[in-house]
């Protein structure tokens, strides 16, 4: 028996079957693995859809990504400002203060009052519970608290990578774990006044002032890698900066390049099946 015949036997016992139906559930005279012909059609002449990447949005998503990490390194240089080097954080605190209140009176001219009242209420906030931040773990040792906040900083970068997709929960989840971090980080400082000037030091840098101010632009972005970048010299070495300066070059100048390659020519257009093909509320009997 040659091929025509195989196919013409299995061709009248299929017209001899009931039509084969989309029901998982239904147990049909059809192997496991059978084909719709519908379908293969439907595969043939279904559009395919084509993605074109703009290579300028994707160098500046990777390039907002990569001031947001130096605006994340600004918690450390802060909490190592103030717990290593024990230096007196009032003075950086009220600079801070004062241009952040300037900088938002000045972008919110004829609404003053509204501009202070957030930093009004941060502010007694912040007087009543840095008393209970200083002894919130002082059973837990230090090394517990440096594991926990990397875990929470890394936490932190991937739900700002999943903000820029622009919701708003996001937002407030990167938000609520970057304040997780620096309660937890606070705990370990002697004073209350550092407790009260490190959260709002790094709620003013991380929270406030990014949407006072572009991140991206030329006098900030200077100044951001001038103080990571000599705090890291300071407190590491030189060739510790050099590879610190290497991988940051990599990821805003050879990333982004390579991740617009790739989409454009070898990320596969795939066809929207579910949309077209399977049904999309659930089909009972």
């Amino acid at each position: 028996m040659d091929e025509q015949d195989v196919a013409r036997q299995s061709s009248q016992a299929n017209r001899s079957r009931k039509p084969w139906e989309r029901l998982l559930w239904l147990k049909q005279e059809y192997p496991d693995n059978y084909t719709d012909p519908n379908f293969v059609r439907f595969m043939t002449t279904f559009p395919l859809t084509q993605y074109n990447y703009d290579y300028e949005v994707i160098r500046q998503d990777f390039m907002n990504f990569y001031f947001i990490i130096l605006n994340k390194c600004f918690v450390f240089i802060t909490f190592g400002y103030v717990y290593d080097y024990e230096y007196d954080p009032v003075p950086l605190c009220a600079a801070v203060t004062f241009f952040t209140a300037a900088w938002s009176i000045y972008q919110m001219r004829g609404q003053v009052l509204q501009s202070l009242k957030p930093c009004v209420i941060i502010t007694f906030t912040l007087l009543t519970i840095s008393p209970v931040l200083k002894s919130l773990s002082k059973s837990t040792s230090s090394d517990s608290i440096w594991t926990i906040s990397f875990w929470l900083t890394l936490y932190y970068l991937f739900t700002v990578f999943k903000s820029m997709a622009g919701t708003n929960r996001s937002r407030n989840l990167s938000t609520n774990v970057l304040l997780m971090n620096v309660t937890l980080l606070s705990s370990r400082l002697a004073t209350t006044t550092q407790v009260f000037c490190f959260l709002l030091l790094c709620i003013q840098i991380n929270v406030i002032l990014p949407r006072l101010v572009n991140l991206s632009s030329f006098a900030i972005s200077l100044v951001s890698n001038v103080v990571v970048y000599s705090y890291i010299s300071v407190t590491l070495n030189m060739p510790a900066t050099i590879v610190f300066g290497v991988f940051s070059l990599l990821f805003i100048g050879v990333l982004p390049r390579l991740f617009w390659y790739w989409e454009t020519y070898y990320k596969c257009p795939t066809p929207e099946v579910l949309s077209f093909w399977d049904a999309s509320v659930p089909i009972l009997d």
